[in-house]
């Protein structure tokens, strides 16, 4: 099954929630034609794999977001 099937049949029930937006953002922003594409796809920031293609491997490596106000970012956003 490649991976663009198991997107449409992963079944998590997580669909909307707090996590599966950040998921789904941080994807989207690795993009070249996404509007800040400059900030990250241009600067060569890029997601790893695993996490492209699954948001179950992403929330088992992640957990679930402890605060509301807790955001995904990088530790050095200049580095490598």
């Amino acid at each position: 099954m490649n991976s663009i099937t198991r997107k449409k049949t992963e079944k998590h029930g997580m669909y909307g929630t707090p996590e599966y937006i950040a998921w789904m953002n941080m994807r989207r922003r690795v993009m070249p034609n996404h509007p800040q594409h400059l900030d990250y796809f241009d600067r060569g920031i890029t997601v790893c794999k695993e996490w492209e293609e699954s948001f179950i491997v992403f929330y088992n490596d992640m957990g679930k977001r402890p605060f509301e106000d807790y955001s995904i970012d990088r530790i050095n956003n200049d580095g490598s």
